[in-house]
């Protein structure tokens, strides 16, 4: 009955000091970022990061910014079909074919895709900041 006492106590043991150095890893490397919190937030809602190393992490990352960048599209898409303001008409149908000058062409009114082009740059700068580190 010892033993399996002694068994029970060692696995918890092992269990939460790998728990403890995956984590902190996350947090060591969102140390390392300019957006401690939006790092943090996104590599712990992904069940990956608890097993896996900084290229794990790196991945993480990218995929958020694949799902956000998506999501952008996707807006962009649905502001086109609804018949959005005339001053909106051309400013989205540019960002449909050029992302990157998307808030550009918004500069007479206020663009509805800021929020998601917000999100997504500073996902990529987490992003950056992380492959980094595998350099």
């Amino acid at each position: 009955m010892k033993t399996l006492i002694y068994l029970v106590i060692l696995l918890l043991t092992l269990t939460l000091e790998t728990s403890s150095s995956r984590n902190n890893l996350v947090e060591t490397t969102c140390k390392n970022t300019p957006n401690y919190n939006l790092c943090l937030k996104t590599l712990l809602s992904d069940k990956r990061s608890a097993g896996g190393d900084i290229t794990t992490l790196a991945l993480i990352v990218v995929d958020a910014i694949k799902v956000k960048a998506n999501q952008a599209a996707e807006f962009i898409s649905k502001l086109r079909q609804s018949n959005p303001p005339t001053a909106w008409r051309v400013p989205l149908k540019k960002c449909a074919f050029s992302y990157k000058d998307c808030e550009e062409n918004f500069k007479s009114s206020f663009s509805p895709l800021t929020g998601l082009n917000t999100a997504v740059l500073e996902l990529s700068v987490v992003g950056r900041a992380i492959i980094r580190n595998l350099l």
